[in-house]
């Protein structure tokens, strides 16, 4: 089958100005393939560099060294490389991202927060504002809430329109970080559904987490990030174990 990313020798050494230059190195030679319709788990203990790696591949940090090709439906990219014009087209059209926090803008409704990741040419705004609804209403997002601002929300009801924002466009790549970190028990099991929902219909997705319960029962392989075998300043090493299939 065809791969839909290959991260090769993916690097990133921070430089810390305020310190002199003194330079850390978050990840190193990071290798890994992603198929269609595949879920990917990364695991490691913190610091060990998870959340770097996929902040590399969305773009939110510039690597220091390596490539990750991504089979767009427009041709072959590298993502650590290509303008940030395509990437940006990529995170609109193609790629989702679900951060450990949310940021919205104050005083947006959480349905326009979820309804503003489905593209504009291809959704109508009442199309777009019923997706949204759906995707609240899974998620178990009372509807005396949705046309408040999500600033407001508690913790977990935040991570949950994050979730959905994300998820809203079906992206063909989604990059999750921690993304049932502060839900309960019956949130992290709706958040599973519409994970492997969204497997089902192709997307391919990576994800960070410590939730060891909904790893295994979501991820096809892992890749093991083991800090032991690493320091974190410029210099020392990184072990990264093959994935395998579990």
């Amino acid at each position: 089958m065809v791969e839909l990313l290959r991260v090769t020798g993916l690097t990133k050494v921070f430089t810390l100005h305020l310190l002199g230059g003194r330079t850390v190195e978050a990840c190193r030679d990071i290798e890994f393939a992603l198929r269609p319709g595949e879920i990917l788990g990364i695991q490691g203990p913190s610091g060990a560099g998870k959340s770097t790696i996929l902040k590399c591949i969305y773009r939110t940090y510039v690597a220091t060294a390596g490539q990750a090709w991504y089979r767009s439906l427009r041709g072959s990219v590298d993502l650590l490389a290509c303008p940030v014009q395509t990437i940006l087209a990529l995170r609109r059209f193609e790629i989702g991202y679900v951060s450990q926090f949310l940021r919205v803008v104050p005083r947006v409704s959480a349905l326009q927060v979820v309804a503003e990741g489905l593209p504009r040419n291809e959704w109508t705004q009442s199309r777009a504002l019923q997706e949204a609804a759906r995707l609240l209403e899974h998620l178990r997002i009372p509807c005396d809430l949705w046309e408040a601002s999500p600033c407001t929300f508690s913790g977990g009801e935040q991570q949950r329109v994050n979730i959905a924002r994300a998820v809203a466009h079906r992206p063909r790549l989604l990059l999750m970080d921690e993304p049932t970190a502060s839900l309960d028990h019956e949130s992290r099991r709706l958040v599973q559904e519409l994970i492997l929902e969204l497997k089902r219909q192709g997307s391919s997705i990576v994800v960070v987490s410590h939730d060891w319960q909904t790893f295994n029962q979501i991820t096809d392989r892992v890749l093991r990030l083991d800090q032991e075998s690493k320091a974190c300043v410029t210099g020392g090493s990184q072990h990264v174990e093959a994935a395998a299939d579990h």
